[in-house]
């Protein structure tokens, strides 16, 4: 039995979408209400645990930096920092994106590191004791959050596409 789906307006009847039956696609699983493309609770959760491991990293490489409170230290540390990335960070890239392009990129690693000595002026829980320490603990935050989000995040990301 082949019947057309329509849709009724206000005084109209309209067919929902030109050679569709009613029910195609009942047999496919329904996409989620959020898409891929949009960021879920649990996507950025699991980017604020990544967050966590990489500054925990960061404090047992790098001499200087010292996180006080455990396992809650880590969190709230990456809570912060994770807030000061998402609303500070543009901001201070976009108006040194002179020098950025001059140094070939180089300048963001002092960015990172600008970020981090802020994120421990806002946070009672990590301290940094010079720019130093902040420029070495930036660039191993900066390369473990890449490799984990690599392996954890992306990864699952490809899984779900193939599918």
């Amino acid at each position: 039995m082949n019947r057309v789906a329509c849709v009724t307006t206000s005084a109209r009847v309209v067919p929902a979408h030109p050679g569709t039956r009613e029910g195609a696609g009942a047999d496919r699983p329904r996409e989620p209400v959020l898409s891929r493309r949009s960021p879920s609770v649990r996507h950025l959760l699991i980017r604020w645990a990544v967050l966590a491991v990489a500054v925990a990293v960061a404090v047992a490489v790098t001499d200087g930096l010292d996180v006080k409170g455990g396992v809650g230290g880590y969190i709230a540390v990456a809570a912060v920092l994770g807030l000061v990335n998402a609303l500070i960070r543009p901001i201070v890239r976009l108006f040194s994106l002179p020098i950025t392009i001059a140094t070939l990129g180089l300048f963001s690693l002092v960015i990172n590191a600008l970020m981090l000595l802020l994120a421990a002026a806002l946070s009672s829980v990590l301290s940094i004791d010079n720019f130093g320490a902040a420029i070495i603990g930036a660039l191993v935050i900066s390369v473990v959050s890449a490799l984990l989000n690599w392996l954890v995040v992306d990864r699952r990301q490809d899984r779900g596409r193939r599918r």
